[in-house]
């Protein structure tokens, strides 16, 4: 197989790719060159495979059957919740390349043990404490001690990629080590 077959291989492989948000499929009208409304509520993706990518009569296109936020079943959704019955526990994981700060639900009817999400920590964790208040409202924060200089605040009600605060800095961390040394 030349490079010429893998190109045109990737290029059905795009054009079979389902459109999932607005902005990817406004891209792909503009790639196709077909005119796309610029107003969300107005566009609807076209979804009859033999009629793929035309506008309907009126205008619009359709996405019924795209939805704009995935629906989970009621089995999932169930797993989500973390009732007053369960135990949470919090644990840091390292493995050789990366860390993580495990949130495990324990079901205490069912005797089930399963994680509930993970934050993908930047440095190996140390030690890890549960704040129970952060500023002055009941939350669920944790603190993560790092081999860094810094103390990472994670706050476990959000789906936040990033630390709510960092304590520390490896900058001054640096500028303390030179003051010691003179």
């Amino acid at each position: 197989m030349d490079q010429g077959e893998d190109v045109a291989d990737d290029d059905e492989e795009a054009e079979d790719a389902p459109i999932f948000t607005p902005e990817l499929a406004r891209l792909k009208a503009k790639e196709q060159g077909k005119p796309m409304p610029a107003d969300d509520d107005d566009m609807d993706m076209d979804v009859d495979d033999d009629a793929e990518g035309e506008e309907a009569e009126d205008g619009a296109y359709n996405r019924d059957q795209y939805p704009d936020e995935f629906s989970d079943s009621e089995e999932e959704k169930e797993d989500y919740t973390i009732r007053k019955t369960d135990s949470i526990i919090v644990a840091a994981t390292a493995e050789s390349d990366h860390s993580n700060l495990e949130v495990y639900i324990y079901e205490h009817e069912k005797g089930n043990l399963y994680v509930h999400h993970e934050v993908i920590l930047g440095a190996y964790p140390l030690c890890i404490e549960w704040i129970p208040k952060w500023q002055g409202q009941r939350s669920n924060i944790i603190a993560v001690g790092t081999f860094l200089p810094e103390i990472e605040i994670w706050n476990l009600d959000s789906d936040s990629c990033d630390p709510v605060s960092i304590l520390g800095s490896i900058d001054l961390s640096e500028q303390a080590k030179e003051s010691h040394a003179q």
